[in-house]
C-alpha cells in the first residue's frame, strides 16, 4: 500500500468499523491486488458487504464516529432500499474515499461468500479471491487495471498458484467481457491451471 500515512490510517480506521458493526465485508480494488501480487500505491479504499439494508445501517454510524461523512451514493435504481455504493470520505485532508459496494448481483455475493484472509499494511482482513480480483478488474478495465492484471497473473505464475479458471470464465462470460479476457487467458491459463 501507499506510504500516505492518511490511506493506511483510512485503512485501519475501515477495519475497526467493520469490526464495531460485524459486517461481513471483502475487500477488493487495491487492497486484494496488494495481497495477491504487490504493493501498490492507491488513492482510495475499496470493498463489498451484503446488499442488508441493515448492515450498511451498523456500519455507517461507525464510519462517522471515526470521522468519515458520506458522500453521494451511486444507484442504478432511485427507487432501491440499499445503493449499489455508499461512499464516505475519511475525515483527512486531503481526503480519502472509500467505496463500499453492496453485494446486488450473483458475482459481488460470490465475491463476498468465497473472500479469503489475508495481512495487508499490518491489517488481517477479508479479500476477494485472486480469480474475482481478475474479473473486477477486466471488467473495469482501465489502463491501471491492466497494470494490476499483469501483476495478479505474474505473482500467480511465480508463486505457482492454480488459478479457478471455470469461475474467471464464467463470470466473465456473465457480465459479456470474455473477449477482453482473452488476451490474458492466451497469456497465462497454461501457466495458472
Amino acid at each position: 500500500m501507499a506510504e500516505d500515512a492518511e490511506l493506511v490510517e483510512t485503512f485501519g480506521a475501515v477495519t475497526q468499523a467493520l469490526a464495531q458493526a460485524n459486517v461481513d465485508a471483502a475487500f477488493i480494488g487495491a487492497i486484494a491486488v496488494i495481497a495477491w501480487s504487490r504493493v501498490r500505491t492507491t488513492t482510495d479504499v475499496d470493498l463489498v458487504i451484503s446488499a442488508s439494508p441493515a448492515d450498511l445501517e451498523r456500519l455507517r454510524p461507525c464510519l462517522e464516529r471515526l470521522g468519515f461523512t458520506v458522500g453521494a451514493p451511486v444507484t442504478s435504481e432511485p427507487a432501491e432500499a440499499v445503493p449499489d455504493i455508499s461512499v464516505f470520505w475519511s475525515g483527512h485532508r486531503p481526503s480519502v474515499r472509500v467505496d463500499v459496494f453492496h453485494a446486488k448481483t450473483d458475482f459481488e455475493r460470490e465475491a463476498l461468500r468465497l473472500a479469503v484472509p489475508a495481512e495487508v499494511a499490518g491489517q488481517r482482513v477479508r479479500v476477494a479471491t485472486a480469480e474475482a480480483v481478475i474479473v473486477y478488474k477486466v471488467l473495469a478495465s482501465r489502463a491501471k487495471d491492466e497494470l494490476d492484471l499483469r501483476a495478479v497473473f505474474e505473482a500467480a505464475v511465480a508463486s505457482k498458484r492454480v488459478l479457478d479458471w471455470a469461475s474467471i470464465d464464467r463470470w466473465c462470460g456473465e457480465w459479456g467481457i470474455a473477449e477482453k479476457l482473452a488476451p490474458w487467458r492466451h497469456e497465462f491459463k497454461a501457466a495458472t491451471s
